[in-house]
């Protein structure tokens, strides 16, 4: 079992959604998205210990499958989600230094302590993606944002009961 990442005041908590779920996730504001992938995929793993989403999708093996969009406005998620591109840590040579990326973390991408990230998986991707013919702007994410309309005949009032 993965250990669990303990909430500092410096960290935040990130919202990664797929098809109708949320998983909530300590981050720390610089933390690479590489990482972060490792963390939401242990866990979903241990929040679906049968290998697969309540959608049906199987969970994948390998972080690097794990594909992260960020909406394209944080003020309305039904616009949609653009993919964010995350350094490649297995190119870098394991003798070398790790310097941090800003660029690769959460604070470096534009969002915040709260901030939403949609996730799919790669074989997925060529799944919602395949003989479409969409253009990089319309990639498909499988994200369900609830949405609330009033009926038609106005708002719905309580019966008040007199005492």
């Amino acid at each position: 079992m993965p250990s669990a990442i303990a909430a500092t005041p410096s960290g935040w908590t990130l919202r990664f959604k797929h098809h109708k779920n949320t998983t909530l996730l300590h981050a720390d504001p610089l933390q690479s998205l590489s990482s972060l992938k490792v963390d939401l995929l242990n866990a979903l793993r241990v929040t679906h210990p049968d290998g697969r989403l309540s959608s049906g999708l199987a969970l994948p093996t390998d972080p690097t499958d794990i594909i992260f969009g960020k909406a394209k406005d944080m003020h309305d998620l039904s616009i949609g989600w653009e993919r964010v591109s995350t350094v490649d840590e297995a190119a870098q040579e394991p003798t070398r230094k790790k310097k941090a990326n800003p660029e690769d973390s959460p604070k470096g991408i534009g969002l915040k302590d709260g901030g939403v990230l949609a996730y799919k998986f790669k074989s997925e991707d060529m799944d919602l993606d395949e003989g479409l013919g969409l253009e990089d702007d319309d990639e498909k994410w499988n994200v369900v944002i609830p949405v609330y309309e009033e009926p038609e005949d106005g708002p719905q009032r309580l019966p008040v009961y007199a005492e």
